[in-house]
């Protein structure tokens, strides 16, 4: 008797081996696929993450290396030092600037205005950088009317300057600059249908 209990209990252990060994292969499968799944979903996440640093990073550098290379261009320094003391811009209205030299800063800032729309800098970044030269331009009277002219002669002209100054416009810091900088000037600076 003891024998055939002996026999039973080790035909029942190799039954649960079995039967124990089967599903270990079965969970040790999905525990391998969840895992692989787990492992490729934080590799992607890592790498997602790295490139939108290095996006952010490229940004960043590009919108600085275009604020140097603005800030040292003589005709865009020329150009916002006659806005700013109200003069007149334009040679041939007794100003100190000729149409291809505006034209140089004018497009330097248009550049700047389809990198925005772009989404390669954004607007956060080329209001802290540029926002102040790019309002200032589009709204002084003078340049605000030689930009309109630009448009209709030749679209789509300064389009991405002029979308860039209304998006500017529009933070709410930014409500009464423009307005202040279209009335600061004397009424006689104003442009006279040039």
């Amino acid at each position: 008797m003891l024998t055939i209990t002996r026999i039973r209990f080790a035909n029942a252990l190799q039954v649960a081996y079995r039967l124990v060994s089967g599903r270990w292969k079965i969970i040790s499968t999905i525990g391998g696929i969840v895992a692989f799944a787990l492992s490729s979903l934080l590799m992607w996440y890592s790498f997602d993450q790295t490139l939108k640093s290095t996006e952010r990073i490229a940004s960043v550098t590009l919108a600085r290396d275009l604020r140097k290379e603005f800030r040292e261009t003589a005709v865009c320094a020329e150009l916002m030092k006659v806005v700013q003391a109200c003069g007149i811009v334009q040679k041939r209205n007794g100003g100190a600037l000729d149409y291809p030299q505006i034209n140089e800063c004018l497009n330097f800032l248009d550049e700047v205005g389809q990198y925005v729309e772009m989404a390669i800098i954004d607007d956060r970044l080329a209001d802290q950088l540029f926002g102040g030269a790019v309002i200032e331009l589009t709204v002084y009277p003078e340049l605000a009317d030689y930009i309109a002219k630009f448009e209709q002669v030749e679209p789509p002209g300064l389009s991405h300057l002029s979308a860039l100054s209304r998006r500017l416009r529009e933070l709410p810091h930014r409500a009464g600059f423009a307005r202040r900088i279209a009335t600061s000037c004397p009424e006689t600076l104003q442009p006279s249908g040039s």
